[in-house]
């Protein structure tokens, strides 16, 4: 069964949201962690 272009557009706007989510979730993680890492180099 071949999807309609509807309906692949709409799978393909799904996972550009996720995969934006996912971004920016990992981005920050990231600057969290080098925030902590920052603090935890302090003397």
């Amino acid at each position: 069964m071949v999807p309609s272009d509807s309906t692949r557009q709409a799978i393909l706007r799904l996972n550009g949201k996720t995969m934006a989510h996912s971004t920016s979730l990992f981005l920050k993680l990231r600057s969290m962690s080098l925030r902590r890492a920052r603090f935890s180099r302090r003397p």
